[in-house]
């Protein structure tokens, strides 16, 4: 079953308008740059970006010191989305 057509079951919304969100979400991608990679493109970028942080990191509890800011918010939000979305970058060793 294609993304189309479970996205179409799940939200129950028109098919033409289901299509239109996907072509727009892959002319974003794609205009982001993330549209133009394929799928081990992609996971090979995202491992490179994880490894960025860990080594940023290194022992520091948080981005900037012993004190969390809004950067270290930022930086959870979007592993957060990684880790969920794209589960084989997370669980693979880089």
């Amino acid at each position: 079953m294609g993304a189309e057509t479970k996205a179409k079951k799940l939200t129950k919304l028109p098919s033409l308008f289901v299509w239109e969100i996907g072509r727009r979400t892959n002319n974003q991608a794609h205009a982001q740059g993330l549209g133009r990679h394929n799928q081990l493109e992609v996971e090979r970028l995202l491992r490179e970006y994880l490894n960025a942080i860990s080594d940023f990191l290194g022992d520091k509890k948080f981005l900037f010191g012993d004190d969390a800011c809004a950067a270290n918010c930022a930086v959870f939000n979007k592993l957060c989305q990684v880790m969920w979305h794209v589960p084989s970058v997370v669980t693979a060793k880089a």
